[in-house]
């Protein structure tokens, strides 16, 4: 997943935050599950399966989507929570405040991680080190995670391994390919038009 309970600080600290109940830690979990499907039509498994600290989340925390995330998962708590009857918003000051912040935050942000995500859909550069290894960008390797594909000359390839800096890839590249080479991933697509309320 791409976020975790510690990620809810400031004005999205959640209730309790100290000492979160499991259900807590499993509704965050199924509401990131929720956007992940919704944001990436393509590929939101690898967001899913792997921790924050994995590619592609780590690389996708690097141009800011947990920032988008965090206030998305905050609503869906906190809403969910006042909806119940269990707290009233009027319990804690200033929370429909935070709430409303939220969902302009949620739009704020989608916009401004569009703009960092389109370019890795795509060509990224790299060099051909060997038949079945590319050198990439510290940030390409946050984000291109193993049993993700690429796209080299129209043929695919899958990504097995990250070595720094090197993607390893199979089947091995023909020989003809050396130097430096221009790739698409294909693994993740994100929704052009999502519709976030």
């Amino acid at each position: 997943m791409l976020i975790t309970a510690g990620d809810f600080t400031g004005e999205y600290r959640l209730f309790n935050a100290n000492n979160l109940d499991p259900d807590v830690l499993a509704a965050i979990d199924s509401a990131q599950e929720e956007l992940a499907r919704d944001l990436f039509p393509v590929g939101a498994g690898h967001i899913i399966n792997n921790l924050p600290t994995n590619p592609p989340n780590i690389g996708l925390r690097a141009l800011g989507l947990h920032k988008l995330f965090v206030p998305w998962v905050f609503l869906r708590l906190e809403l969910g929570v006042a909806a119940s009857g269990i707290k009233r918003t009027s319990d804690v000051p200033g929370r429909s405040r935070f709430a409303a912040g939220a969902f302009f935050a949620v739009g704020r942000q989608y916009g401004y991680f569009l703009d960092e995500w389109l370019p890795w859909e795509g060509y990224i550069s790299g060099v051909v080190t060997s038949p079945t290894s590319i050198a990439v960008s510290p940030l390409a390797g946050q984000i291109l995670a193993p049993s993700m594909g690429i796209e080299l000359e129209g043929v695919k390839y899958l990504i097995v391994n990250y070595t720094a800096p090197n993607i390893i890839i199979s089947p091995a590249l023909p020989a003809s390919l050396t130097g430096t080479v221009k790739f698409r991933q294909v693994s993740l697509r994100v929704q052009r038009k999502w519709v976030y309320f």
